[in-house]
């Protein structure tokens, strides 16, 4: 988006004008009108003779931001028809037909977060108005603001598709549904949508995560990994049984690096079941349970190990009864892999031990740790300098100077100083002392440097990921 612009300026001229006569109106100050062009702009001239009382400040910008621009207004100008056709019905009472413009507007909405590629979408009501925030690379950024009266519409949609309770706002609820919508190549997609909402004291907010039916599963070496933990990777996964635990925050990509590892070792010949919550991609020869709320991963865990299986995905370890069931499977020639919310590797020794098992089975059935985060990249804008790289800005990146992610990982195999660690008879710091001293540049900070260096990311981002 162009700084300063003003979308309601903007739309002063419908998009064929703007396409017409190759100009976007910024700005409206009294008798000055502040405009964009391109160099190929063939009627330039006759907009000038239409607007001889005015001031003009012109500048130019290339085709394909203009193209990006053009987008851009064409979305808002839809969500601005969609918007008022609401409003009016609200007006007017007219509820069922109200339902439908605030349908054509959340499909809108819709189709705009997966232009973005965005991960959620945010509903959010706030004291006087109504926001929409896509979350993008794991930020949140502002994309539209209603009037507070639009929410009401907007809510009663996405509980009616979602067959949530349309009256019911004291209570949290989930819900879950499916919409075709297009990608930016113009091909149409089924997409998964799940649905939480949250009563507050001024209302109700409702989020949407986005799963996408038929997202590429990347390969390992796509996602960021470095040559030496591709081959500690590549060690893990071919293990015929054992644990391996996979760390990190939410959205820090664990479920990615899994379904990498079962996407290679499925073409041998293996048994393959995963128990998920939710199930966010879907791969031929393997075998996939959604958790729902009526059932534990345990309960579901102790079904699948009667299924004969030779590899277990376990979505999350949430209790003792998980963790003890997987480390017995790990024991008994399965190989198990799982997930822990955990800051980094050796936090998850610390976690599993809370959890009150002995540590003599943890360390002979544990078999390795990665742990992990997403980093963002700096966009191909962005502007080589004396010290480096830095980030600059352009419609390809939203404006943020940041484009897509890969990983930043520590991945650490189980060895004596790690047992010793487990059964504690060396401390935390003094086992990092060892591992540093075996493995230059363990540490995700380190890692992180690494892709700083190499003109990947920049420090901001770093310290914005690595605390």
């Amino acid at each position: 988006m162009i700084q300063g612009l003003n979308v309601d300026s903007a739309l002063s001229l419908s998009i064929l004008q703007m396409q017409y006569f190759g100009v976007v109106i910024v700005k409206i100050e009294d008798s000055k009108l502040s405009i964009v062009t391109t160099e190929k702009s063939e009627n330039l001239d006759s907009f000038k003779a239409l607007h001889k009382d005015k001031t003009l400040e012109i500048n130019t910008i290339n085709e394909d931001s203009f193209n990006s621009l053009i987008e851009y207004l064409q979305v808002e100008e839809q969500i601005n028809k969609y918007k008022s056709s609401m409003l009016q019905e609200i007006n007017d009472e007219i509820t069922q037909d109200g339902t439908s413009s605030a349908m054509n507007l959340l499909t809108l909405i819709l189709q705009e977060s997966i232009y973005k590629n965005a991960s959620d979408i945010h509903f959010e009501k706030d004291m006087n108005n109504m926001r929409i925030r896509l979350r993008v690379d794991g930020i949140l950024i502002d994309r539209f603001l209603f009037e507070e009266v639009c929410f009401a519409p907007l809510s009663l949609c996405l509980k009616l598709i979602a067959n949530l309770e349309i009256t019911e706002n004291s209570v949290a609820q989930d819900g879950r549904f499916s919409f075709n919508l297009k990608r930016k190549n113009g091909e149409n997609n089924e997409f998964d949508f799940r649905v939480s909402t949250l009563p507050l004291i001024d209302g109700e907010s409702i989020v949407l995560r986005i799963l996408d039916k038929n997202k590429t599963i990347l390969t390992l070496d796509n996602l960021g990994f470095c040559e030496s933990q591709l081959q500690k990777l590549e060690y893990l996964y071919n293990l015929p049984y054992g644990l391996v635990l996979v760390t990190g925050p939410t959205g820090s990509g664990k479920s990615t690096t899994l379904y990498g590892m079962l996407n290679i070792i499925k073409n041998k010949n293996l048994k393959i079941i995963t128990i998920e919550d939710p199930v966010e991609y879907r791969l031929q020869e393997i075998s996939q349970v959604a958790i729902n709320h009526k059932v534990s991963f345990s309960n579901v865990l102790r079904n699948v190990l009667r299924q004969d299986p030779d590899v277990i995905m376990i979505g999350e370890v949430r209790d003792k009864e998980t963790l003890k069931i997987a480390i017995q499977a790990a024991f008994t020639g399965h190989l198990v892999f799982a997930t822990l919310h955990t800051n980094d590797s050796l936090d998850a020794i610390s976690r599993i031990l809370e959890l009150g098992l002995e540590p003599y089975f943890i360390s002979q059935a544990l078999s390795g740790i990665i742990s992990q985060r997403l980093i963002r990249k700096l966009c191909t804008c962005k502007e080589k300098t004396d010290i480096g790289f830095i980030k600059k800005a352009c419609q390809k990146c939203s404006f943020t100077g940041y484009k897509d992610r890969e990983v930043i990982a520590e991945i650490l195999l189980n060895d004596e100083s790690l047992s010793d660690f487990i059964n504690g008879k060396i401390t935390k710091s003094e086992l990092l002392e060892i591992i540093e001293a075996k493995h230059e540049n363990f540490s995700l900070t380190s890692q992180a440097m690494l892709k700083v260096k190499s003109g990947i990311t920049d420090i901001d981002e770093v310290y914005r990921v690595v605390k």
